[in-house]
């Protein structure tokens, strides 16, 4: 059997010269059930469509579904749906006392700060930065930041 990496694509989309005009084209590969990758080219409108922007905007969905299995699609979870999947899986596991102080951690400071922002967008400075303006003793602040490396 062979084992291919799963890739992260974004597409191509080009301007192609029509007698009547243009067409925006827009390129990107699917994988057949039996493991074959086959280039697919759905064309748009000029019309409908007037920008390159327009047309990357409309196949934005399409992408996601092509991208959800890879690592690039995964890294694009929110830090929301993180939490989620922290408190179905982890959280069980842990004793009543930190569940208790997790949980009221997470629904006071953490999911109103982060839970919109995408896994990619989140830096550790501004985690730092962040931790910093918390109502909390300097002492844990101090704690806290020593997991934020940049």
């Amino acid at each position: 059997m062979k084992i291919t990496r799963q890739r992260y694509q974004t597409g191509s989309i080009r301007k192609v010269h029509r007698s009547h005009g243009f067409a925006w084209e827009f390129r990107y590969y699917s994988t057949n059930a039996d493991g074959k990758r086959k280039l697919r080219v759905q064309t748009f409108n000029p019309a409908e469509y007037p920008t390159e922007r327009d047309v990357r905007l409309s196949v934005q969905g399409q992408l996601s579904a092509l991208n959800a299995d890879t690592l690039g699609g995964k890294v694009d979870f929110t830090f929301g749906q993180l939490i989620d999947r922290y408190l179905s899986e982890d959280f069980p596991n842990l004793r009543h006392s930190t569940q208790a102080t997790n949980r009221s951690l997470i629904e006071m400071y953490i999911r109103p700060k982060w839970s919109d922002y995408r896994l990619r967008e989140i830096k550790a400075l501004g985690v730092k930065q962040w931790l910093n303006t918390l109502p909390f003793n300097p002492a844990s602040i101090d704690s806290a930041n020593k997991y934020c490396y940049f």
